[in-house]
């Protein structure tokens, strides 16, 4: 159960860990009797038996889950927000394609006979296949400009849809931060509670007897946490 060495903990707190299991072990804490105990009161719960500095240790590692855990669900808010917002922008960017669409079949649809009269004195002297050539060339042009409008409005959609996909990916990125804190405040808990449980063991009057006793309890990732593992970034409204 002695801790590993590694820069997640600190030399400094394994001291101080080491200090107080030699300083409790010294002072006969936690009492044989006591630890055997709350043993017979867990036999059956699966539950091992956790006394003393573990407690302390335990408490200060939850403080640091809750912590971390308000921190992830700020973030989400905050993605959930933005995320709304360039659906909002992408909506946008679909309904002006479909405008633009409009605009390019209407442009597209055959001259009407009320169309190609004249509109003014000079035409009235154009013939009418002059006429109908100088209706057909402002038509094409017409149909160049709304097509070009279309192809504007469907890159902008692109670019909407780009712009969603980066802000799932960053806010997914963001987001994987309290976790990987969650899980280095966990091992950390372990390490410790592992320092504190060897040098108790080697200065207890009973150290070896209790040595098996206070094991080193296991600590379950909170749920959030396992998410934030297993999620794969949400990118929709990519149609």
């Amino acid at each position: 159960m002695v801790a590993t060495s590694d820069t997640s903990y600190p030399a400094a707190l394994r001291r101080a860990d080491r200090n107080r299991g030699t300083h409790d072990g010294e002072q006969g804490i936690p009492a044989l009797a006591e630890v055997r105990r709350r043993q017979a009161e867990l036999a059956g719960t699966g539950e091992t038996v956790t006394v003393g500095y573990q407690l302390v240790l335990l408490a200060e590692l939850h403080e640091k889950l809750d912590e971390l855990h308000a921190e992830f669900l700020t973030m989400g808010r905050a993605a959930a927000i933005e995320l709304d917002r360039c659906d909002e922008r992408l909506e946008r960017a679909r309904e002006d394609v479909v405008r633009c669409e409009q605009r390019v079949e209407a442009a597209r649809r055959p001259l009407t006979d009320e169309e190609l009269l004249p509109r003014n004195r000079e035409e009235q002297r154009w013939s009418d296949a002059m006429l109908r050539h100088r209706r057909e060339v402002a038509r094409s042009r017409r149909i160049t400009r709304a097509r070009e409008e279309l192809d504007r409005a469907r890159d902008q959609v692109d670019r909407r849809r780009a712009e969603r996909v980066a802000a799932v990916r960053q806010h997914q990125a963001a987001a994987s931060g309290p976790g990987t804190r969650a899980r280095g405040a966990v091992e950390l808990y372990q390490r410790r509670t592992a320092e504190y449980l060897a040098a108790l063991a080697r200065a207890h009057p009973h150290g070896r007897t209790l040595y098996p006793l206070l094991t080193l309890p296991p600590v379950e990732l909170p749920t959030w946490v396992l998410e934030t593992s297993s999620s794969s970034p949400d990118t929709g409204s990519s149609s």
